[in-house]
Formats: structure tokens, C-alpha cells, sequence
């Protein structure tokens, strides 16, 4: 994940934190975050005032820090096995 927008994740101009979340310890309830790196985030994509959106620097603290908790990413990570068990595979979500 990155700060702004998803747009600069998706379209690979940002490199975002990353999280490795391993499938069967979630499905316990237990801990389940394996690795997680941390991007350098250095622009985000942002709304501008008048509408539209733009691109900006991200804050050296907002670059330093992870842009999710880890129980964010647990919370979609369970979302993400919902989704694949109800269309019978894994699936690319956003």
C-alpha cells in the first residue's frame, strides 16, 4: 500500500509497502503477517481543490512510516480469502 490514491500503485509509478500474510494461520486467527517490506513511497496521487487530481511528494515521515496497520492488513487480507472463496480462485483485488 501507498499514501493518496491507488493509482500510482497500480500503475507501478510508486514503490509501496508490501505485506506477505500466510493463508492457513489466518484462517485460525492467529498471526498471520510473514514479512512485510517497506517502499519508499516517494509521491502520491492526491485530489486537487478545483477537482481532478495531481501528483505530489510524499512527507520524508510519511515515507519512513508504514501506510497500513497490521491489523489493516489482516482486516483485507480476510476480505481477500472471502472474495476467493466466492469466485473458487485467487483473484487480483484493489
Amino acid at each position: 500500500s501507498a499514501y493518496g490514491l491507488g493509482e500510482t500503485v497500480v500503475g507501478g509509478t510508486v514503490n509501496p509497502d508490501e505485506w506477505y500474510v500466510f493463508k492457513p494461520t489466518l484462517a485460525e486467527g492467529k498471526k498471520s503477517i510473514i514479512a512485510r517490506t517497506m517502499g519508499s513511497k516517494l509521491i502520491k496521487m492526491v485530489y486537487k481543490a478545483g477537482g481532478g487530481s495531481e501528483i505530489v511528494p510524499t512527507t520524508t515521515e510519511d515515507q519512513q512510516s508504514w501506510s497500513a496497520t497490521d491489523k489493516e492488513v489482516s482486516d483485507l487480507a480476510e476480505m481477500a480469502v472471502k472474495i476467493e472463496k466466492h469466485y473458487g480462485r485467487p483473484m487480483d483485488i484493489e
